[in-house]
């Protein structure tokens, strides 16, 4: 626990989580098993790619500051890096 910042879901896995409720309980199940973990005290926690790290409220004004993010990103397909192969329907983890 931090006295300046908190681990908290993004606004992706909000988006997410109400489109699965929307597809049912099953659709709701699957997203839950595939984007989450169980930590070592037995809790469920959402996979890393919906956190971050945040100012807790009394100082988002002191530490917030707007910088560019390649968060959402994409490579280009005539990139090295690239991968061909890879299937954007496939498995999330």
């Amino acid at each position: 626990m931090s006295d300046f910042a908190e681990i908290a879901t993004t606004e992706q896995y909000h988006i997410d989580m109400e489109k699965a409720r929307n597809n049912g309980t099953l659709a709701y199940n699957d997203w839950f098993n595939r984007s989450h973990y169980e930590d070592v005290r037995g809790f469920m926690r959402p996979a890393s790619f919906y956190t971050e790290l945040r100012p807790l409220p009394q100082f988002m004004d002191q530490y917030k500051e707007r910088v560019p993010s390649i968060k959402y990103s994409s490579i280009s397909p005539s990139s090295d890096w690239y991968n061909s192969n890879w299937d954007p329907n496939g498995p999330s983890i």
